[in-house]
């Protein structure tokens, strides 16, 4: 039997354009010498030298900005308060540091599989018009006897007062379940003690039997994502 597959997509949108630029300023300076200075020795040898030194650097800095970001939930430093030093949008009302999420097939009791997706997402409420961002609502499908289970929720607000970190967790008598129609239930949340400063943590895992609903995905939203992440692996069964 073979690997499977495994898709893994990152949107990391600061780090596209940074790129960009500074390969669009690089061609503009080599063309724009290479007119004033239109010499065999130019076009031959310097030029060729100097796109090569580029690219390089282009291949390193690639690699440098690529690098996985990652982060443990429930667990948050004074220095988490700021914000990388290399994210675009800061200013929005709410800013999301990072949102991973990866979608697997796992053996049930029934004798076949099941679709497990697991989500973690960091959030840092900048002030009070972001304060929406600690609202969640998680749809699960359901068919019948049939439904999608929702597993592991956690959530957590921190707070930076004084010296101090308040963390504050959610409660299992804070989460609602609605059924909007026969075949959609939702459960639903705010993060408690989330304000204008608070950074806040969300994971929780859904297991479907219905292994045609891969959990969808959204890379940029209202809010700004620094790192956004989907994994799906699918074993080779499924080929």
């Amino acid at each position: 039997m073979g690997k499977g597959r495994r898709f893994q997509v990152v949107d990391k949108a600061f780090f596209k354009i940074k790129i960009l630029l500074i390969g669009v300023c690089a061609i503009i300076i080599v063309v724009g010498y290479l007119l004033l200075t239109d010499t065999v020795f130019m076009r031959h040898f310097l030029v060729p030298a100097f796109l090569l030194a580029m690219m390089s650097c282009f291949c390193a800095q690639a690699q440098q900005s690529a690098e996985k970001f990652d982060f443990k939930i429930g667990k948050v430093t004074a220095a988490d308060f700021m914000l990388p030093a290399d994210a675009a949008d800061t200013g929005a009302a709410a800013f999301i540091i990072g949102d991973i999420g990866e979608s697997h097939f796992v053996g049930n009791n029934k004798g076949w599989f099941s679709l497990q997706f697991e989500r973690k997402v960091r959030i840092k409420i900048n002030n009070v018009n972001g304060v929406d961002a600690a609202d969640f609502v998680i749809p699960l499908y359901t068919d019948g006897d049939a439904t999608e289970k929702l597993s592991g929720l956690k959530a957590y607000s921190f707070n930076l007062e004084g010296s101090e970190i308040v963390k504050t967790e959610l409660k299992n008598d804070q989460v609602f379940s609605d059924k909007l129609s026969k075949n959609l239930v939702i459960r639903k949340f705010s993060v408690p003690g989330a304000k204008a400063g608070s950074i806040i943590d969300v994971t929780y895992s859904i297991e479907s039997d219905f292994l045609q609903n891969l959990q969808n995905w959204t890379f940029q939203g209202e809010y700004p994502r620094y790192w956004s992440e989907y994994t799906v692996a699918i074993p080779a069964f499924f080929n």
